[in-house]
């Protein structure tokens, strides 16, 4: 299965998921971190991401890094 093919069908769960109420959030952040390299994430994880996230519930701990990664797409890539 190729990456491209294997993209689709991760896509085609997050759909199936966002129908039953999970948030569409989650597929957001796969396509927008599909090619993160370590230093990617490195660069995103800093202390004060890691203090922000720590008292935060799941949910809204991927909105946080959704938006983290939003801000280093848009400013650092």
């Amino acid at each position: 299965m190729s990456e491209k093919e294997i993209i689709n069908l991760v896509n085609k769960n997050f759909d199936r998921q966002i129908k039953h109420g999970q948030p569409e959030s989650h597929k957001k952040l796969f396509n927008l971190t599909i090619n993160f390299t370590n230093l990617d994430w490195k660069n995103i994880r800093t202390k004060k991401y890691w203090e922000k996230i720590k008292n935060l519930s799941f949910e809204d701990k991927k909105e946080y890094t959704l938006l983290c990664v939003e801000y280093y797409l848009d400013n650092y890539k």
